[in-house]
């Protein structure tokens, strides 16, 4: 499981990296990863971001419903 859960990981940097020029990669963590965004259009950069997650998670695990979530680093 361990495995798998770093191939959606991977699989969501690369993707985002490749379709959202946008949205900078800082940094890795066990079952996230810390992006940064520019501040105009925030929201949408979460919904594209949570969607992404969703769907990798998906290709791996088909009768699960994903949910992903965001939050200030902060927090």
């Amino acid at each position: 499981m361990q495995g798998t859960a770093s191939l959606i990981i991977k699989d969501v940097i690369l993707n985002l990296y490749k379709s959202q020029k946008d949205i900078q990669f800082l940094l890795p963590m066990h079952d996230a990863i810390l992006y940064q965004v520019p501040n105009n259009n925030v929201e949408e950069y979460k919904k594209i971001i949570i969607e992404t997650f969703e769907i990798e998670l998906r290709k791996y695990f088909k009768k699960l419903i994903p949910k992903a979530s965001s939050k200030k680093f902060t927090e």
